[in-house]
């Protein structure tokens, strides 16, 4: 049931599902962002299941730590460091 299945990722992940699932669409997101060097943030929300790109910043900074602006930059700048 729901109920067994929520009580499940709380035992096993201590995440409530929904935090999992967002956590496999942030994880989709950034290598979205990635693959993808020219779309909007409401683009990339659709992809990842976000209802819109305020509901998708709010949770990619809440779980990475910055906004997809910041991420992304950041990842461009270790991509050039490496090169």
């Amino acid at each position: 049931t729901r109920d067994e299945l929520a009580d499940y990722m709380e035992t096993t992940y201590g995440l409530s599902f929904s935090n999992y699932v967002n956590m496999l669409r942030i994880d989709f997101a950034e290598q979205y962002i990635l693959d993808h060097d020219d779309v909007t943030q409401k683009e990339i929300a659709n992809a990842c299941g976000f209802s819109g790109a305020s509901a998708f910043n709010t949770t990619f900074s809440k779980i990475t730590g910055v906004t997809p602006k910041i991420w992304k930059d950041r990842y461009a700048e270790l991509s050039k460091r490496k090169k």
